[in-house]
């Protein structure tokens, strides 16, 4: 039952004799006005095995309701195919009054062909009761009975096994793994926080608790956790990229405003507080593979602010088959003086997320079929009676490394120019725009959380380069002498970044619509200016490149990587930008070899941006 309360200004004098003939008028009017709770309804996924016979999913309500919760289900393919996998069909579910949760049994098919782990789903619809959806699509796994003990779905089964043999101590809440959509920012116009469109974004969602806070940042959802909780991730990771990895945020915090200390007063943050678990740190299993470590490979991720909760289910993971250098921990250190962290379940408490990053793919078609295979599986987990043991604050690694392109490519910054030269002299009578003053992103995510301000999702693996010249923001047209090229020094040669990204974005809502990289940049250099080189000092072409981005580019220079398109709108695909939207640049160093994380503005020689209009 919901009972609303008016607050009584104490200020004023009230007799008891006026309070007893008011309060039975008022509590009779309260009689009158109750209503029953509406409830959140969710369906959790699930991974079941051929030989188990049926898959029980799990539709859970948030509370109990006053009144039955009547919702109908229904089953699709996807690699999973009805009736030769599974028994596919549709019906009504009933949750009695007063209970919280129902199940749906779906027979499985146990063939005797070796094939890999196929996926089905079931989804809700028509609820009926005081009730709304906050999650209304589960995805059932279905393992083969001969899969490779150490894939990830099998890690899973295993796992939740492990846990429903003691359901007294292991409360298990399943969530559901997402791929940030990024044509929602175009369709909807929210903000998509400077997303990487040469990336995909991943995040956990679980069904929501009380206290929790039911706004996402840029499409991205957050969560509590409990001191005796950990979230823990089970996955195969991606083909081989250029990056992975998953960065440890503070989702919202908690910020009254003086005459309001409602749940509502919180405020966006979505700042990192340590380091990203990146590929160069990640564990995996099996080491040896067909794909470099650690790329399609099965790996855990254990996320909590306990110590002993982390090393409870680092057994019950190792139980499951998975070696335990396979396990990362990701600490919340809850009572550092560095970063004050709030967990549990109240209006005070943070809420987090660990948002996956994968950039760059060898293959972009192995990217796509993976992300739509969604092998990963996300739980949070509570473990009833848990000593409480805190993680220690592990500050930021240090970027600077002592090593600069200044001193490793004595007179660079001249031979950078050089090149700038030679590109005016291809372009001669023509006067474009020269963008060279660069600054770093001001703040780091301990920033935006100690001062409360938006960080939209930072990353130290990364050094964020934004223009400072004037006019800062600008349009593209289909004029084919409107272009923009960016001049820089080729970072993977001298080990200050595993890659170099140049992003366009429509300023109302930071979408990134277009972007383009340099790890085919080979020969881009000589490409654009050997001819129009002589007499300027440029030395060695690959030690620079020359990256464009045009409305049309020429068919080789798209072949070769150099060039890339900025797109326009179209009923098909939203993601573009019209002549006459307002945009701007961000340029991204991912990865020095040295120090680990992205590398420092001091030691690396900056891009120059001309525009041609």
């Amino acid at each position: 039952m919901v009972f609303t309360f008016q607050a009584i200004d104490r200020s004023i004098p009230v007799s008891g004799a006026l309070v007893r003939r008011i309060l039975p008028l008022y509590l009779g009017a309260l009689a009158v006005t109750v209503q029953a709770q509406t409830v959140d309804v969710s369906i959790g996924n699930k991974v079941a095995g051929e030989a188990d016979g049926f898959a029980v999913v799990e539709v859970s309500l948030s509370a109990a309701s006053s009144e039955a919760i009547s919702v109908d289900w229904q089953t699709s393919d996807r690699q999973a195919v009805s009736p030769a996998d599974y028994a596919g069909g549709s019906g009504t579910l009933v949750i009695p009054a007063g209970e919280t949760s129902g199940s749906i049994s779906i027979a499985l098919v146990d063939d005797n062909l070796d094939e890999p782990s196929e996926k089905f789903f079931v989804d809700l619809d028509n609820l009926q009761g005081p009730a709304s959806f906050s999650d209304s699509r589960a995805r059932v796994t279905i393992s083969d009975n001969d899969d490779d003990a150490l894939s990830w779905d099998s890690i899973a089964t295993g796992f939740q096994s492990l846990l429903a043999l003691d359901s007294g101590r292991y409360v298990v809440q399943e969530g559901s793994w997402l791929f940030h959509q990024i044509d929602e920012c175009f369709t909807s116009g929210k903000n998509c926080l400077g997303n990487n469109p040469s990336s995909q974004y991943g995040y956990a969602r679980f069904p929501n608790r009380e206290w929790e806070w039911r706004r996402s940042i840029g499409g991205v959802p957050g969560y509590m956790v409990g001191n005796d909780e950990a979230v823990v991730l089970i996955l195969q990771t991606p083909p081989t990229s250029h990056y992975f990895g998953l960065t440890p945020n503070v989702h919202s915090r908690y910020s009254p405003t003086p005459g309001n200390d409602s749940l509502r007063s919180r405020i966006a943050i979505g700042g990192s507080y340590a380091d990203s678990l990146n590929q160069l740190a990640l564990g995996a299993a099996p080491v040896e593979g067909a794909s470099p470590y650690p790329f399609d490979r099965t790996t855990a991720v254990i996320f909590s602010p306990n110590q002993m909760v982390s090393d409870e289910l680092t057994q019950q993971l190792t139980a499951a088959g998975l070696p335990a250098e396979a396990i990362n921990v990701i600490g919340i250190p809850v009572g550092a003086v560095e970063v004050p962290l709030y967990t549990g379940y109240a209006n005070e408490a943070d809420e987090f997320c660990l948002l996956m990053r994968v950039s760059i793919p060898d293959d972009q078609q192995a990217l796509t079929d993976w992300a739509q295979q969604l092998p990963i599986a996300s739980y949070r987990v509570a473990i009833n009676g848990a000593d409480f043991v805190p993680f220690a604050y592990v500050p930021y690694k240090e970027r600077f490394t002592g090593r600069s392109e200044y001193d490793l490519l004595p007179g660079i910054e001249a031979r950078r120019d050089a090149l700038v030269e030679a590109i005016k002299l291809r372009h001669a009578g023509a006067s474009p725009l020269e963008y060279r003053r660069i600054e770093a992103s001001p703040r780091t995510g301990l920033d935006c959380i100690n001062d409360e301000i938006s960080c939209g999702f930072d990353n130290q693996d990364a050094l964020y380069e934004r223009r400072m010249d004037f006019p800062r923001r600008y349009t593209m047209t289909s004029d084919p002498e409107n272009f923009w090229y960016f001049v820089g020094v080729n970072h993977r040669r001298t080990g200050k970044a595993l890659y170099t990204n140049h992003s366009v974005y429509i300023d109302e809502n930071s979408a990134g619509v277009a972007g383009i990289t340099d790890f085919r940049a080979a020969g881009s250099a000589a490409y654009y200016a050997a001819a129009f080189a002589d007499g300027l000092a440029i030395g060695d072409f690959e030690d620079l490149y020359v990256l464009k981005m045009a409305r049309q580019c020429e068919s080789e220079e798209l072949d070769l990587g150099y060039c890339v398109e900025v797109p326009y709108p179209t009923g098909e695909n939203p993601v573009g930008a019209t002549d006459t939207d307002a945009l701007y640049t961000l340029t991204r160093l991912y990865l020095d070899s040295e120090s680990k994380v992205g590398p420092d503005l001091a030691e690396v020689v900056t891009p120059v941006f001309l525009m041609y209009e």
